[in-house]
């Protein structure tokens, strides 16, 4: 049998989530076989993981992980025994860091810009988190299409004054309208500013302006059903966080 890797103890700087997320991982190392079921008990983990960290916090890291339906209640008296880990739990990648909570996720993509992300990108990036987080797949691709759009679309307002491009910009004007001037706009830009910014908008703007529109398209107006796999919404979420929503509001904060 091979050694199993005791992990560093919890502390109280852990985020709850970082903490779920470590005691999944210990689950799916150690919980033992009891026929059909891998059982663990809440006093094994905290005895492993938590012990630095209180018990309230540690408390409410194990039942983010029995609410996502990645560990359940299996019998027995004591809540501290008989949790078993369930098909779900074992299949997540939540314990890899895949995707935050919607607030810890919107927190820091304000950090990253320095200032509150727009409403409406607000209201749909969180509601496409928690979609994918309770595995609705369709409901995420459907709402990063909307905040796809919306950057697009503020995007447009502000950069198709600074050209001559022969288009304008409308609230009216369509998507695939929309992405073309965008691409144009901050082609032109690129060359004309030789500014970061713009350059490195145009090259995320070139790969993910008609991604967000397709996809949605895809799963609004579907010819078969088909809930697209997560590992898709997670790169779409992921891209939207680190690279399109930054280097959008690198160029709107731009003189």
């Amino acid at each position: 049998m091979s050694k199993v890797t005791t992990p560093a103890p919890a502390s109280d700087t852990d985020t709850v989530t970082h903490l779920a997320r470590r005691v999944l991982a210990f689950i799916k190392r150690t919980a033992e076989s009891n026929g059909a079921h891998r059982i663990t008990s809440w006093k094994k983990c905290h005895q492993e993981i938590g012990n630095a960290a209180s018990v309230a916090k540690f408390d409410e890291a194990w039942f983010l992980l029995e609410r996502r339906g990645y560990i359940h209640w299996h019998s027995g008296r004591d809540y501290d025994h008989n949790y078993m880990l369930t098909a779900r739990g074992q299949e997540t990648k939540f314990d890899q860091g895949v995707i935050d909570e919607p607030h810890e996720m919107i927190a820091a993509v304000e950090k990253a810009i320095g200032i509150p992300l727009d409403e409406v990108i607000r209201e749909n990036f969180e509601e496409a988190i928690a979609a994918f987080n309770d595995e609705r797949m369709i409901s995420a691709a459907i709402t990063l299409g909307i905040v796809g759009e919306r950057c697009a679309r503020l995007l447009g307002k502000t950069i198709a004054p600074l050209v001559n491009s022969g288009r304008k910009f409308t609230d009216r004007m369509s998507a695939d309208d929309l992405i073309e001037l965008c691409t144009e706009a901050l082609e032109q830009l690129a060359k004309s500013t030789q500014r970061d910014e713009y350059h490195e908008l145009h090259v995320a703007f070139g790969v993910l302006g008609h991604t967000y529109r397709l996809t949605r398209n895809h799963y609004s107006h579907p010819k078969k059903a088909h809930a697209p796999h997560p590992d898709e919404i997670a790169i779409l979420l992921n891209s939207l966080r680190r690279v399109y929503i930054p280097a959008l509001y690198r160029v709107l904060a731009s003189p």
